[in-house]
């Protein structure tokens, strides 16, 4: 339990590195910041080229996929997501998401950058974070979305850095207790693995889908490659 506990004070280091070298030089220049989260939020689109040479590196060298991950393998989980995208992203909305917004310190980063929270009456902004958040899976699970300059991949890229600078903001905001751990932790990463995978899983059994083992085992391991890519 203990080596579970440590993760909350992991974050992602080589992300937080290049979000840290980009707003260390005027860290009070707000369009600088706008443009960053304006290129993150187009998940799959182009790099601009007038960004420092880092976020290149960054982005060769994250667009490789963990020696593990089989691609005849993900081929198969997508193939799952093919016949059943609409059931489960119907889970993950219903189900997976609810869940994990439970898990209080953990939300508490979305309660910080008002994702969560209701404005005037209007929920625009929740219905924004589940509407990403299912753009995100669709991209990633899509056919050829994991391949060589797939969606997926240039998705998770930018989630990443997008996670990073959350994590700069709240700490340069001073508002964040130490006990919550650090915000968008691994700890969370792994909660967030378990929502994408098994919580799909047991929801599609009880919409009466049922799937073979090496599909219920492929579609835990896309889950997993969802998080890490």
């Amino acid at each position: 339990m203990q080596n579970f506990i440590k993760y909350r004070s992991i974050t992602d280091v080589y992300a937080d590195q290049v979000i840290q070298d980009y707003f260390q030089s005027d860290k009070k220049d707000k369009l600088r910041s706008l443009a960053l989260f304006n290129i993150l939020t187009q998940n799959f689109g182009p790099i601009p080229t007038e960004l420092p040479s880092y976020f290149k590196e960054y982005f060769e060298k994250t667009s490789i996929l963990p020696e593990w991950a089989d691609l005849k393998k993900i081929q198969i989980a997508e193939r799952v997501f093919a016949t059943y995208g609409p059931q489960i992203l119907m889970i993950l909305c219903c189900k997976s998401l609810p869940m994990a917004y439970t898990c209080g310190n953990g939300a508490e980063v979305l309660v910080y950058t008002g994702r969560l929270v209701e404005e005037n009456g209007s929920t625009q902004k929740v219905f924004r974070r589940l509407m990403e958040t299912t753009q995100f899976v669709v991209s990633v699970l899509k056919e050829g979305g994991l391949s060589q300059g797939g969606e997926g991949i240039r998705a998770a890229q930018k989630v990443r850095l997008m996670h990073a600078s959350i994590r700069h903001f709240i700490f340069e905001s001073n508002q964040w207790k130490e006990e919550w751990g650090k915000p968008i932790n691994q700890q969370d990463m792994a909660g967030t693995l378990q929502s994408f995978s098994s919580l799909i899983l047991e929801g599609l059994a009880f919409s009466g889908i049922t799937l073979d083992e090496e599909e219920k085992i492929l579609t835990y391991i896309f889950g997993k490659l969802q998080v890490i890519s």
